[in-house]
């Protein structure tokens, strides 16, 4: 009977063991598939900020300037446009760097536009840093810009990458003419 009992106790212990295993195996395997819908969740969330009116408005009247022209910018709303885009895409660089938002997904879709922006508003970056005394300014954007570089030269070397101004006539149509 006490050798009949210890097989007992040793087949309960190899079947609770194995139950624990699978459990944690199984919730590994949630709490991956969660995270992966999160970051999924996170990143549509920025396809629809970023493809809003309102920043695809403050992006296309960027454009229509050359960047000297936005290192001070001439009135009150462009000065409005020009932190609307800088703040949201330092916001992206800062999730993204922090993992909320998937780093090869986001700097695959949005390199291009961030290597525009960057050309558009670095004179302003620069001069807003020396308005500062120097220090960071935009972290998230700085790095996004580095990240969208790095890419650029993996994927597209001989891509040029370069702002286009839309210009509109009055029948509603529209073209696109290179912008220095």
């Amino acid at each position: 009977m006490g050798r009949a009992l210890e097989m007992i106790v040793a087949a309960s212990t190899i079947i609770s063991s194995t139950t624990a295993v699978i459990a944690l195996l199984l919730v590994w395997f949630q709490l991956r598939t969660q995270s992966r819908q999160l970051r999924q969740v996170a990143l549509a969330g920025l396809h629809e900020e970023l493809l809003s009116a309102e920043m695809q408005r403050a992006i296309r009247a960027i454009c229509q300037f050359n960047p000297q022209e936005l290192e001070i910018p001439r009135s009150e709303r462009i000065l409005e446009q020009v932190e609307l885009i800088l703040n949201r895409y330092d916001l992206i660089g800062m999730r993204v760097k922090c993992r909320v938002i998937p780093k090869s997904q986001a700097i695959s879709s949005e390199w291009q536009v961030v290597l525009r922006i960057d050309h558009q508003l670095r004179q302003f970056i620069d001069a807003e840093r020396q308005r500062r005394n120097g220090g960071p300014y935009k972290p998230g954007f700085e790095w996004l810009v580095t990240e969208a570089r790095n890419y650029k030269l993996r994927h597209y070397p001989d891509t040029q990458i370069r702002p286009f101004r839309r210009i509109f006539n009055e029948q509603r149509s529209m073209t696109g003419n290179g912008a220095t």
